[in-house]
């Protein structure tokens, strides 16, 4: 049933494409794929369902302090802007953090990870944390039993690896603000109190969501009404698809993805279109892979992240509107977590 698109022409909104906007020249986020690698297997994404194992690799440090610098030079990032030292991958899993850690601080520049607290990472005693502003804890449930479905990691180990990761963080000057980003599924709805209480317990910012297909692959065939019978029948008893249908009518004829005016490079230091681009080991659907960011001038990435027709069908499906704008728990909006 490709309810998305029948909805959208329906009211007349299928011919109706937003316009290019202006890119923003500093830009505010800057996500950088420091590891291709991931240690959980959710089902859900393209790198824990193993579609990216022909290629697992980390960055390395001497491109990434390249791609640091030559940012700055051509003035598409400055203080302001926060660098995300993730895509897809778990940017613990990097052999040499404490390194990409110093390059960032030693230009005073903002930083964020997102981890899934499988390990606590080894940091060197000399690295500063004191300009890493956020740390998303991502988790897809508050028990074993929804650990064994999705991340298929040891609960308890996370939740230690959670309170020292905290204290040997602030041992190294981090002030930042703590995320838990609990994925909510139907299987787990009764764990979003247990969490909460977690979270209060800790001065963690509680922000659970309800998951998505976080493999573009699924994610495009679901909003189109091609999914597999199998993956689809899967999703229907795991995720809570009449949300998620119903965020993908939401979408305005309009809609600006936040992604045009964002910076996506892979671990080779290529420039991505967006932080949602499928990938299959080295290969990458096209429209997606925009060339290598060393290249470029400020002049360059503006004109090749100008949207086309690859952001006009993901508008057009609502897959952009859904991905950027995820849905909380009504408990949570009324106040009762």
């Amino acid at each position: 049933m490709k309810f998305a698109g029948q909805v959208r022409r329906a009211l007349g909104w299928a011919r109706k494409q937003p316009e290019p906007v202006p890119q923003r020249r500093v830009m505010r986020d800057f996500f950088i794929e420091i590891d291709t690698r991931c240690n959980a297997r959710c089902f859900y994404c393209d790198t824990g369902n193993k579609s990216r194992a022909p290629h697992r690799k980390s960055m390395e440090v001497e491109t990434f302090a390249r791609v640091i610098d030559h940012a700055l030079a051509i003035g598409v990032a400055d203080q302001t802007t926060r660098f995300y030292l993730f895509d897809r991958g778990e940017p613990t899993l990097h052999p040499d953090l404490s390194a990409i850690l110093r390059i960032l601080d030693a230009r005073g520049l903002r930083s964020s990870i997102s981890t899934n607290c499988a390990l606590v990472p080894k940091l060197d005693k000399d690295v500063s944390l004191r300009l890493m502003d956020k740390l998303v804890l991502s988790m897809p449930g508050f028990s074993q039993a929804s650990y064994d479905r999705i991340h298929r990691l040891p609960f308890e180990k996370v939740l230690a690896n959670i309170e020292r990761m905290l204290k040997e963080f602030a041992d190294l000057g981090y002030v930042g603000e703590t995320i838990l980003s609990l994925h909510v599924y139907r299987f787990n709805e009764h764990e979003l109190k247990p969490a909460a209480d977690f979270c209060r317990s800790l001065g963690i910012v509680y922000a659970p969501y309800y998951a998505y297909f976080n493999d573009a692959k699924m994610q495009w065939a679901f909003a189109r009404g091609t999914l597999d019978a199998a993956t689809l029948a899967r999703a229907d008893d795991e995720l809570c698809l009449d949300k998620l249908r119903h965020q993908l009518a939401q979408s305005p004829p309009d809609y600006h993805c936040p992604q045009w005016e964002n910076i996506a490079i892979n671990e080779r230091g290529d420039l991505l279109l967006c932080c949602g681009a499928p990938r299959v080991g080295d290969t990458y659907d096209p429209g997606f892979l925009l060339g290598s960011f060393l290249d470029m001038s400020a002049e360059d990435i503006a004109r090749a992240k100008t949207p086309g027709s690859v952001c006009r069908d993901c508008n057009a499906n609502g897959i952009s509107y859904l991905c950027n704008n995820i849905i909380r728990p009504e408990a949570l909006l009324r106040g009762e977590l």
